[in-house]
This record gives C-alpha cells, sequence and structure tokens, in this order.
C-alpha cells in the first residue's frame, strides 16, 4: 500500500516539473484567455476541454481554477462538473468497448479487483461513489476501470440521483 501512495506522489511529481519544465502552466493560461475571448462558445469549448483532460488521463488543476477565474465560481464549476463527467462518460465507453472482454479478464485476475467486481453486480453506484471520495484512488483511472466491470452506466452516473427522485 505505501509503495503505492508513494508512487503515486512521485507521478504527481513528475507531472509538477514536467509542466512547469516545458511552461505547460503558460500555455494552460493562454488556452484560458483564448477560452473567454470566444464568447457565447466559451461554455461548451471549455466543457469540450475538460472531457479530453479527463480521457487523456491529464491533470486538470489548473484547468478547474481557471474555470473559476474564466466563468466565476459557480458557472466555472458547472461546467467543470459537466466536463469532467462528460469525459468519464467517454472514458467508461472507451474501455467497454474497445479494450473489451480480454482487458476485464485480466483485471479481474486480480482478487482485490474481483472483490469490487463482485460487490458491483448487486450495490454499483455506492462502489463507484465510495471509490470516487477515497482520495489516493485515480478517479480518471477509476472511470477506465468501471468500464470494465459490469456496473452499468446508469449505476456509474445517476443511480445516487434517481433513488432521490422515486418514479411514480
Amino acid at each position: 500500500m505505501t509503495g503505492g501512495i508513494v508512487a503515486s506522489m512521485l507521478f504527481v511529481g513528475a507531472i509538477l516539473v514536467a509542466l512547469f519544465y516545458f511552461d505547460l502552466d503558460d500555455e494552460v493560461r493562454r488556452l484560458l484567455e483564448w477560452l473567454d475571448a470566444q464568447g457565447m462558445w466559451a461554455p461548451l469549448l471549455f466543457v469540450l476541454v475538460i472531457a479530453v483532460v479527463v480521457v487523456l488521463l491529464l491533470p486538470g488543476a489548473l484547468f478547474t481554477t481557471g474555470a473559476g477565474f474564466v466563468f466565476g465560481v459557480v458557472e466555472g464549476s458547472v461546467y467543470v462538473v459537466i466536463g469532467t463527467t462528460l469525459g468519464a462518460v467517454i472514458a467508461f465507453f472507451i474501455a467497454r468497448r474497445l479494450f473489451g472482454e480480454r482487458a476485464a479478464r485480466y483485471v479481474l485476475k486480480h482478487r482485490k479487483l474481483w472483490l469490487v467486481h463482485d460487490r458491483l453486480a448487486s450495490e454499483g453506484w455506492k462502489i463507484v461513489l465510495l471509490i470516487r471520495l477515497v482520495p489516493f484512488f485515480p478517479s480518471k483511472l477509476a472511470n477506465y476501470f468501471f468500464g470494465l466491470t459490469s456496473v452499468s452506466l446508469r449505476g456509474f452516473v445517476a443511480e445516487p440521483f434517481s433513488e432521490s427522485f422515486p418514479s411514480q
């Protein structure tokens, strides 16, 4: 467990070094300034950029922070949630449709992952929510992982909300 945490910290550190070494933080700033100049298209373009960031497993902290500066805190937060949800659904479908059964069998050979998969069959959305709340489990990777399991798209995205609004 500690090896995984150390590896995660080293990975994040390497990404931060790369961001500053290649001046990617300036590129993100320029992209946000460009988005700000796009008028009514800016929110849609921003949502698409965030979706691509999620699908490509790129760090999104500069974008999520920048959303507050470009759109305001409330609007920016809404656009970030929409973009990350869209990206998560795309990653889920990529794993489900493109990686296929072979990748699912490989992942599920591991005992701990099989236990999660087994629980997903009966209480999918609860496991999805719990994994999203664990700070050391990379949520962008989880999008692909859930695509390889038996969890439904509804359980992956909206099941907790549908229980809040019972059908008549």
